[in-house]
C-alpha cells in the first residue's frame, strides 16, 4: 500500500490539469473541464480548494505556475487521449515529476490514470467496449457499476503499481502507487456513477484532510 500522505495543510490546494479544446475555423484553441467538476469537489473535499490548472505551452511555467499558488496536491483530469495533445503531455509529465521528487499526493483520472501508467514506463493498450457505458468492477468490495469514456486501457500496472480494480474483462480500471501518494481510476468520479462510496477510502489514503486521521483499519487492503 501507499505510504500515506504526511502534508496535512488546514486549507489543501489542488490543481486539476484541463482538457485542450483544438482551435477550429471559427474558434481559438481553449482550454475546458467538465460541468460537473465544481459540485463534485465542493462535495466531496469541503477542506480544499481547487485550481483548474492552464495547459501552458511551456511546460516550466507551469511548473513555475504551480508552486507560486503553494499547490499541495495535483489532479490529473480526463479528457482526449494521452498522445492527441502534446502541449498537455508535457506539462503534465513535467508536473508528475516535480510531484515524485516532493512526494505531492495525486489523482489521475481516466486519461490522468493513462498518464500516470506512461509516466511510470508502462504501456497502454486499445480496448473496444469501454466508451459511453457503465461496467461493472472485480473489488474486494461490492459496488454499483462505473461510468466508462475511455479508448486505451492498461493490461499491466507499471512497475511499482498496485491494482485496485479490474473491469469483467481484466482491464484495470484502478490502482495505487506502492511508495507515493498516488492513485489511478479509469472512470470518472464527477460524473454520474462514478463509484463515490468506493472511492472514498482510497482518496483518504492520498489526500488526507485536516484532523483525519488517515484510512479507516477496517478498509479493506488493495488486490495484489
Amino acid at each position: 500500500m501507499a505510504e500515506l500522505s504526511s502534508r496535512k495543510p488546514a486549507r489543501w490546494r489542488v490543481a486539476v490539469t484541463q482538457r485542450r479544446l483544438a482551435a477550429t475555423a471559427t474558434t481559438w484553441a481553449r482550454d475546458a473541464l467538465d460541468a460537473d467538476w465544481p459540485t463534485w469537489f465542493v462535495a466531496q473535499a469541503a477542506w480544499a480548494q481547487f485550481l483548474p490548472l492552464p495547459n501552458f505551452e511551456d511546460a516550466g511555467q507551469a511548473l513555475r505556475y504551480l508552486q507560486a499558488w503553494s499547490i499541495d496536491a495535483l489532479i490529473l483530469s480526463g479528457g482526449e487521449d494521452f498522445g492527441s495533445s502534446p502541449v498537455r503531455d508535457a506539462m503534465e509529465t513535467r508536473l508528475l515529476d516535480h510531484a515524485r521528487e516532493h512526494r505531492l499526493p495525486v489523482l489521475g483520472l481516466c486519461r490522468g490514470m493513462q498518464v500516470l501508467q506512461r509516466h511510470s514506463g508502462g504501456e497502454l493498450v486499445p480496448i473496444s467496449g469501454h466508451v459511453g457505458q457503465a461496467h461493472a468492477l472485480q473489488t474486494v468490495r461490492p459496488c454499483p457499476p462505473v461510468n466508462s469514456w475511455h479508448r486505451w486501457s492498461i493490461a499491466a500496472p507499471a512497475q511499482g503499481w498496485s491494482v485496485l480494480a479490474r473491469a469483467e474483462d481484466g482491464a484495470i480500471e484502478a490502482m495505487q502507487h506502492q511508495d507515493l501518494p498516488w492513485l489511478g481510476l479509469m472512470w470518472h468520479p464527477e460524473r454520474c456513477e462514478g463509484g463515490t462510496a468506493l472511492i472514498e477510502p482510497w482518496l483518504r489514503q492520498i489526500f488526507p484532510s485536516s484532523g483525519d486521521q488517515g484510512p479507516d483499519p477496517n478498509d479493506p487492503e488493495p488486490s495484489p
